[in-house]
């Protein structure tokens, strides 16, 4: 929900569909990190640290 609001908040007038697409473009590198750490999450090779890590790039996303 929030990354939902960041991203339409940010739309200046434009079509949702294109304020969500052009978010996605300014943080596709912080996008591909987390998925990429998702995906590592969910093949079970994780250790605290990592979690920890996650928890802090979601949180990072969130933030931008």
């Amino acid at each position: 929900r929030a990354l939902t609001t960041q991203a339409l908040a940010a739309a200046s007038g434009r079509p949702a569909d294109q304020a969500v697409a052009q978010w996605l473009t300014e943080h596709v590198m912080v996008i591909q990190r987390t998925v990429s750490l998702i995906q590592e999450m969910r093949s079970g090779n994780m250790s605290v640290a990592k979690m920890s890590f996650v928890n802090r790039q979601i949180r990072d996303l969130l933030n931008k």
